[in-house]
């Protein structure tokens, strides 16, 4: 429940907000709880908080967890690279770089003090010093650092960190030749229906976005990659789901704007029966598709208004008011309504928005 949240699921009138709030409550009560069991809860309700975009909640468990982490023996190496990970990575979203920065930089010592400089586990916790650089604009160290990764994972000769440093280099430089090359080669170490296949893919449609390549030759990647998918006895829907929301961004992207939009429905349709109309990924999609809808008719624009503001509604109660599960629609609601020349309308939103963020934090108030 905690990280997959329906809030519909438990009732009309509990969000999400409040059940982890609940759960955090209760857990603080559990004084004699054991502290590996404790730790392992502190790090998936930081984790919940995070996919709701509530980053200084989330923050402040995932710091909680990581303390207790390290103070703990019987913790497995697994639960303390998570653990640190989620916290860089939250840090991260929060846009606290400097705590990132030092977190990243304490995780990568931990590893090399406890696995030795050459390890692959240290190398890998270097990767992560190499992302917060790139994440505050220091594109040129973070390559160089990912460089001298791929050189030692090469002289170490251990395959799975070379391919993750090659990959993380490829999707810094957006190469997408280099991404597209390294299929093959994931799809030899890990296999072709792989999670790790699957990541490397969807960094491909990534770069593919932002560098404007949504080629022909991509889109059969991905089409295979849904039938090889599909084709399985007991197909895993929610792969399936991630796909075909890939396959309905490059449609866009080339231009084929109605089987994407079809295919938009059809992943509504999916996401309320996977996750429920309350969940973020639903509130997303639905978003996603009402922006995108055609506006011809009177009766298509209001339909597509109306969508957008039930997604507004909807994100409210599951996330924070200032959080990106508000402000992706409420942009789009507000995009068209200026398209539209409905002024009065859009303003009030703008307003209603601002009021909140400027009731937050200083990294909201940056967000917004």
């Amino acid at each position: 429940i905690l990280e997959s949240p329906a809030p519909g699921e438990l009732g009309p009138d509990l969000t999400v907000v409040e059940l982890i709030e609940e759960a955090t409550r209760r857990l603080r009560q559990k004084s004699a709880l054991p502290s590996v069991h404790k730790a392992q809860l502190l790090l998936t309700l930081g984790k919940t908080y995070s996919a709701l975009s509530l980053y200084p909640e989330a923050i402040a468990l995932l710091e909680e967890s990581t303390e207790l982490i390290g103070t703990l023996t019987e913790v497995d190496s697994q639960q303390r690279s998570e653990s640190s990970e989620e916290l860089i990575r939250a840090y991260l979203s929060a846009g606290e770089f400097e705590k990132a920065e030092a977190r990243a930089t304490a995780y990568c010592q931990q590893m090399v003090d406890q696995y030795g400089e050459r390890s692959p586990k240290a190398l890998l916790a270097r990767a992560w010093q190499a992302d917060v650089l790139s994440r505050q604009g220091f594109s040129r160290k973070s390559a160089v650092i990912l460089e001298e990764l791929v050189a030692l994972a090469t002289e170490v000769g251990d395959a799975d960190t070379l391919l993750q440093v090659q990959w993380d280099l490829a999707s810094l430089q957006l190469d997408l030749n280099r991404l597209k090359g390294l299929l093959p080669e994931f799809t030899g170490y890990y296999g072709e229906t792989s999670d790790e296949y699957m990541n490397l893919l969807g960094s491909c449609l990534r770069v593919a976005q932002i560098t404007k390549q949504s080629g022909a030759d991509l889109e059969q990647i991905v089409r295979e990659f849904l039938d090889r998918e599909l084709g399985k006895g007991a197909p895993d829907a929610t792969r399936v789901f991630a796909v075909k929301t890939w396959l309905a961004t490059l449609l866009w992207d080339r231009g084929d704007r109605d089987k994407s939009h079809e295919l938009r429905r059809e992943i509504v349709e999916d996401s309320r029966r996977l996750y429920g109309p309350d969940h973020l990924v639903t509130v997303h999609q639905t978003a996603s598709y009402a922006y995108g809808m055609p506006r011809n008719t009177p009766a298509e624009l209001e339909e597509s208004l109306t969508l957008l503001r039930d997604c507004i509604t909807r994100a409210k109660r599951i996330s924070h008011p200032t959080s990106d599960a508000v402000l992706r629609p409420t942009t789009h609601l507000v995009s068209i309504l200026f398209d539209q020349g409905l002024d009065d309308e859009a303003l009030s939103y703008c307003r209603d928005l601002h009021r909140e963020i400027t009731a937050v934090d200083v990294s909201a108030k940056v967000d917004g």
